[in-house]
């Protein structure tokens, strides 16, 4: 399986979780429209 497809599905996954918008930026995983989305990494 292709890795960067199922990197997107388990941000799908987690944004149905915590119903919230994930977004990958520079290896992290931050909140879409939160001040501390820089600060956000892996949960």
């Amino acid at each position: 399986m292709d890795i960067s497809i199922n990197k997107q599905l388990i941000d799908l996954l987690l944004t149905i979780k915590y119903n919230k918008p994930y977004r990958r930026i520079a290896g992290r995983r931050i909140y879409i429209g939160e001040k501390k989305d820089f600060q956000s990494s892996y949960k």
